[in-house]
């Protein structure tokens, strides 16, 4: 049984109904409608140099930071709403489509977009209000809970809403690792993250975790882009020599088993 991997969504199934909650119902006396905008640390920054004042719950955003560095980007396999809404709508496409070597150029994209969002911030714009995911999912409930008002914002988000959902025929989770700017804020900081994915013992090369992995994170020589990451875990049990896990141990015995598949050593 692939227990971690269930602990994940039974996570993304309740952070999930809680977006909806308090999208839904914003002024209910038992959860506030913050409580999701308080750890997008690109929504809480970007409007604070916007506006030239510091947003609330910015202590909280920063202690989301600090999470992502220990860790690594688990807000987007574990917590992200958008990204939970992306997975299961990549079961009807098709489940567990190969990610294996598609789009490795366009994930810099979401790099352009943050930075766009963030000049945008500074000149006193606020074009994060378009491209958050937290945002795109919120207003998309607003419109079929009958509460939108800004027809225009609306617009663009319906669009965005579907170009996500067009995209995962693409390939898995194209949004999430190729344009969100949330995801892209999680990767430079997940960059630097003590928590690492480590391969025990002897690698074969047979690439099945790479051809598996969602967010096209590992690489053919069995290391993986760390900042692409969103810890889904799949890889742990997918691996069939079950030489995959996450620790925080020294990089030493992987180093060697990548020298010894470069060396062409009988794995």
């Amino acid at each position: 049984m692939k227990k971690l991997v269930v602990i994940r969504r039974c996570s993304q199934g309740v952070f999930f109904a809680l977006f909806l909650f308090v999208s839904i119902f914003p002024f209910n006396r038992i959860l506030s409608s913050a409580v999701f905008s308080s750890i997008d640390p690109l929504l809480v920054i970007s409007l604070s140099i916007a506006e030239k004042a510091v947003q609330p719950f910015l202590i909280i955003t920063l202690g989301m930071i600090f999470l992502v560095f220990l860790v690594g980007r688990f807000f987007c396999g574990w917590i992200c709403p958008l990204g939970t809404t992306v997975d299961v709508a990549g079961m009807f496409a098709g489940g567990k489509r190969s990610a294996k070597n598609k789009t490795s150029r366009a994930r810099y994209i979401k790099f352009f977009v943050l930075a766009a969002v963030f000049i945008s911030a500074f000149s006193g714009g606020e074009l994060v209000w378009f491209f958050d995911p937290l945002i795109i999912l919120d207003r998309f409930v607003l419109f079929f809970n009958g509460r939108a008002k800004d027809v225009f914002a609306i617009s663009v988000t319906l669009i965005l809403f579907l170009s996500v959902f067009i995209t995962i025929f693409l390939a898995p989770r194209f949004w999430c690792r190729n344009i969100c700017p949330l995801g892209a804020f999680y990767a430079i900081v997940s960059k630097f993250s003590l928590l690492a994915r480590r391969v025990k013992g002897a690698c074969r090369n047979c690439g099945t975790c790479e051809s598996v992995c969602r967010m096209g994170a590992i690489k053919p020589d069995a290391d993986y882009r760390k900042e692409e990451c969103v810890l889904c875990l799949d890889c742990i049990y997918d691996c069939p020599d079950h030489n995959t896990n996450f620790s925080w141990k020294s990089k030493k015995s992987f180093q060697k088993v990548q020298k010894s598949n470069k060396a062409g050593f009988p794995l």
